[in-house]
């Protein structure tokens, strides 16, 4: 895992854990305070599977650049062969399969980590939670 990551994580477990426990000792039991409650328990499930799915995709993302440089050696190693073997078909598709993935690489600027969006809805929860159980 990454810093970045590992901050990320822990930054969405510290504010769970503190609104919940504010919430669970300092507030008054209420219907809207529970189903509150329950929206940030979701929440913090949410925030982990796709703080998981994150994970898993740049790790492929990983496995992709890894098997672009390997098929580029490949190819450096390929062209001396070329006169003599039939893959210049191959060597056009692998070409078109980097550049769609140097294109797939290219569009990824700008892109909002989903992980954060989830603890700042987790945190607008457990400030209405706190609000409803009369802690703020």
């Amino acid at each position: 895992m990454k810093r970045q990551d590992i901050i990320t994580n822990s930054i969405g477990i510290f504010v769970s854990l503190i609104g919940v426990i504010v919430g669970s000792f300092f507030g008054e039991k209420s219907t809207i305070g529970i189903l509150i409650l329950i929206g940030i328990f979701l929440l913090v499930i949410i925030f982990f599977l796709i703080s998981w799915r994150v994970d898993v995709s740049s790790q492929r993302d990983k496995k992709v650049i890894e098997n672009s440089r390997d098929i580029k050696m490949l190819q450096k190693d390929l062209n001396s062969f070329k006169d003599t073997i039939n893959i210049i078909r191959d060597i056009s598709d692998l070409k078109s399969r980097m550049s769609n993935l140097e294109k797939m690489k290219l569009n990824k600027k700008g892109i909002i980590d989903p992980r954060i969006v989830v603890i700042v809805l987790i945190i607008i929860l457990i400030y209405l939670f706190l609000r409803e159980q009369g802690v703020i």
